[in-house]
């Protein structure tokens, strides 16, 4: 009896010992398959976020409103040369200026022999100023642009020396965030333009690659008339809608009678109306 009774007590020790055994075995292949989990779960995130990094680009940094920024050129020109503004900016002040308004732009350099030098400043390839002379000191150009800056160069003719460039931004429209889906908010513009029978204002000139269309303008104005008319109109001519204008300044909202891409969509007025700023709906 007492031989049986040892001999059970061997074999369920030696059950726990296996028990066991297997019990820490298992938490071992445990740990390990946790561990190739959290590495299969981090490389699954790795992906997504490349993926999530491919459809929703990093939104550049925008120049902050009617900000002064002062840029170093310290560059010699002979004969003819360019210096890239924007380029500058970026590197500079690592910005890029989508949506910024440029008001002043002062030129600080000089001329070598005693001669002059004629600055024309460029947005687009295209004048943007009236051209100055530098001799020395200061040349001061007003600008007045409110169309996407894709290129924004200062073009130089004649020996000179620049060594700096302050420009003076003004409103800086907020590009939203470069999603594959629009933002469902709508787009506010200072504007201060005149409108008038001869001078319709042209959508497409404030936001030129706006691929959108517009349901409706929100429309703050001034008029010189006590009573006076708005017109929405595309190129073609067809009429869109209107709002009718009592009192010298207003605030209204003008629904189109059907969505229309901001290209093809004009504002007309036969009396002198000065726009200050507009709110634009897109259709989605």
């Amino acid at each position: 009896m007492n031989q049986t009774s040892s001999r059970l007590l061997v074999l369920s020790f030696a059950l726990m010992l296996v028990s066991m055994n297997s019990f820490a075995q298992q938490r071992r292949e445990d740990r390990r398959e946790d561990r190739r989990e959290d590495r299969r779960e981090e490389r699954r995130e790795e992906r997504r976020e490349e993926r999530r990094d491919e459809r929703f680009p990093q939104r550049e940094k925008q120049l902050q409103s009617f900000s002064t920024l002062h840029l170093q050129v310290n560059q010699t020109i002979y004969s003819r040369g360019t210096v890239r503004l924007a380029q500058l900016i970026k590197q500079q002040y690592g910005a890029v200026m989508d949506g910024a308004e440029i008001q002043r732009v002062t030129v600080i350099g000089g001329v070598t022999q005693h001669r002059e030098a004629h600055l024309q400043l460029e947005i687009n390839n295209r004048p943007a100023a009236r051209p100055k002379v530098l001799r020395r000191g200061q040349s001061v150009m007003q600008v007045d642009s409110r169309e996407e800056i894709n290129s924004f160069q200062l073009e130089v003719m004649g020996d000179a020396f620049i060594q700096a460039v302050v420009l003076s931004v003004g409103m800086v429209r907020d590009q939203g965030p470069h999603y594959p889906y629009p933002s469902p908010y709508p787009t506010s513009l200072a504007i201060h333009q005149m409108v008038n029978a001869q001078q319709p204002l042209s959508l497409s000139s404030l936001l030129p690659y706006e691929q959108r269309r517009v349901e409706s303008i929100v429309i703050e104005a001034q008029s010189r008339a006590p009573e006076a008319e708005l017109a929405a109109l595309t190129d073609s001519g067809e009429f869109l809608g209107k709002v009718d204008v009592q009192g010298h300044s207003f605030r209204k909202v003008l629904t189109l009678k059907r969505p229309v891409l901001m290209k093809n969509l004009n504002l007309h007025s036969f009396s002198p109306v000065m726009v200050e700023r507009i709110e634009i709906n897109f259709a989605y």
